[in-house]
C-alpha cells in the first residue's frame, strides 16, 4: 500500500514538473524524472536497508517517534489550531500560472 502511495505521489509531481515545459520536450521530461524517481527509491531502500542493521538504531527511532507523537497528542488536547484563514489568503495570493522553464530546471 505505501509503495502505490509513493509512486503516485512521484507520478503527481512529474506530471507538474512536465506541464510547464514545452510540448516538443514534454516526453523527455516525463521518462527523466520517472528514471530519476525509480534511481532514488532503489538508492534510499538500499541505504535503509544498511541503516536497520545498525543494532539500537531502530529502537532510537522508536523513541524519537513515540516523542513526536506525544507533541502532536499534547497540541491536539490543548485545542491549539492553525490560522486556516491566513493560509486560505496566502494560497489565494500566490499565482499558480507561471513562465514556461526547460528541460534542465523541470528533471531537477
Amino acid at each position: 500500500m505505501i509503495d502505490v502511495v509513493l509512486a503516485g505521489d512521484n507520478a503527481i509531481v512529474v506530471g507538474l514538473a512536465a506541464s510547464r515545459v514545452r510540448p516538443e520536450i514534454r516526453n523527455s521530461v516525463i521518462f527523466w524524472g520517472i528514471a530519476g524517481a525509480v534511481v532514488l527509491r532503489i538508492l534510499f531502500a538500499s541505504v535503509t536497508n544498511q541503516l536497520l542493521a545498525i543494532v539500537g538504531l531502530t529502537l532510537a527511532g522508536g523513541i524519537l517517534l513515540l516523542w513526536v507523537c506525544w507533541k502532536m497528542y499534547r497540541q491536539v488536547v490543548a485545542g491549539e489550531d492553525h490560522d486556516i484563514e491566513a493560509i486560505e489568503d496566502n494560497l489565494d495570493s500566490q499565482s499558480t500560472v507561471g513562465p514556461a522553464v526547460g528541460f534542465g530546471a523541470a528533471v531537477t
